[in-house]
């Protein structure tokens, strides 16, 4: 049985709600894993003790269901059993804010470049990031130092790391990752992860030298081969599948209504199914790949799309990606302090939190530091679940 805080309904029953909105309300209370969650996984009760099983002792659940008026449901749920239900008001989360915000993000923060000295105006500056996402926050809550973020299907791929926190943003002080569903999750964790305690990158075929992936991969050759990191030189990624760690840099593609498309280095051209299908069964996937990110619902259905969506339906553990175009200036930055971590037997969630501060360090810009995001288990520790 739900194990749930039951005056917190009373309290919002209280209110002027909709019908629907009381549903959309109860659903979470009672159900916790909606339909829309069968992009991913089955649709299926869970309990709240479940959920509270498998989190560790410094991490939270935050499950969100937004309904047809795009008033926010929320229920925390805290590893020593605790939960708490309710309802964002419409000033600290706006269904038409998030409509809106979806015309020109998250693709506008990849107009983002390093600036060329201490007077040019980065464009977006960050107090612009810090306005485009007003109106669409979390805070406050009981937060411990992990947060894992179970959306419905609408909200998958929003980069909740840039929602406002006081006067900063919430990934600046917690360490999010998003799971594709409850259940996902938690299958996730009680199967572990088997496969090659092995590290291995594809840089793309070797481009020319205009080209901004040939930068790149000069840039990242010498980080990997001092980490241990076999770089593949093929013309497409094999031999990648159900290895540890897979380590991606590409160009991505977007189409209409900027929905990802295709991966390409110039040389040849994948679908989102097909480049997915090259990592079955891998622990980690890091995407350097523009936009590989970004997810949407799919036409007339709660089905997502994206790459990051292929990845884990092929059985990938954890996805990092960017939701919008990557500059190679973070990816330069950010791997080094990633893979020490990784080596140092920390989680993945620790490893891409010490590397975004130290691009934050260098760049105070939440379009630099918060571009690759966690999707999926960030408790995987790759030294100590491997099961080969």
């Amino acid at each position: 049985m739900l194990r749930v805080q039951k005056w917190w309904f009373h309290l919002l029953a209280k209110e002027d709600l909709t019908a629907e909105a009381l549903v959309g309300g109860y659903k979470v209370l009672e159900e916790i894993s909606p339909p829309s969650y069968k992009s991913i996984a089955g649709i299926e009760n869970v309990s709240l003790d479940q959920i509270a099983n498998i989190l560790g002792s410094d991490e939270a659940m935050m499950i969100l269901t937004q309904d047809d008026q795009g008033v926010l449901y929320r229920a925390m749920v805290y590893s020593d059993g605790n939960s708490l239900m309710d309802r964002l008001d419409s000033n600290i989360w706006s269904g038409p804010k998030l409509q809106g915000w979806r015309r020109f993000f998250p693709r506008g923060y990849g107009r983002w470049t390093p600036p060329a000295n201490p007077w040019q105006q980065e464009q977006p500056s960050k107090r612009e990031v810090r306005e485009s996402v007003r109106g669409l926050s979390l805070w406050p809550f009981k937060a411990p130092e992990n947060l894992t973020i179970a959306p419905d299907a609408k909200l998958f791929g929003f980069p909740f790391s840039l929602t406002p926190k006081n006067e900063g943003f919430l990934g600046q002080d917690l360490r999010i990752s998003v799971a594709p569903s409850i259940p996902w999750l938690l299958s996730a964790r009680s199967k572990g992860w088997e496969g090659k305690l092995v590290k291995k990158a594809w840089l793309g075929w070797p481009t020319p030298e205009v080209d901004v992936l040939h930068v790149l991969r000069t840039r990242l050759q010498p980080v990997l081969a001092a980490n241990q990191v076999e770089a593949v030189e093929s013309v497409s990624p094999t031999g990648l599948d159900h290895k540890a760690l897979a380590i991606i840099a590409s160009h991505g593609v977007v189409g209409l209504l900027d929905r990802f498309r295709t991966v390409t280095d110039r040389a040849s051209v994948y679908s989102s199914k097909e480049f997915a299908s090259y990592f079955e069964g891998c622990g980690c996937v890091v995407l350097f790949v523009c936009n590989a990110g970004r997810t949407d619902l799919q036409d007339k259905s709660t089905e997502t799309t994206g790459l990051v969506v292929d990845l884990l339906r092929n059985g990938v553990r954890c996805v990092i990606a960017p939701p919008w175009p990557l500059h190679i200036d973070v990816a330069t930055l950010w791997l080094p302090v990633f893979l020490s971590c990784i080596s140092s037997g920390k989680s993945v969630g620790c490893a891409v939190s010490a590397a975004s501060r130290e691009v934050g360090n260098t760049y105070d810009n939440p379009c630099a530091w918060g571009a690759l995001q966690i999707y999926g288990d960030a408790t995987l520790i790759l030294d100590k679940e491997v099961h080969s």
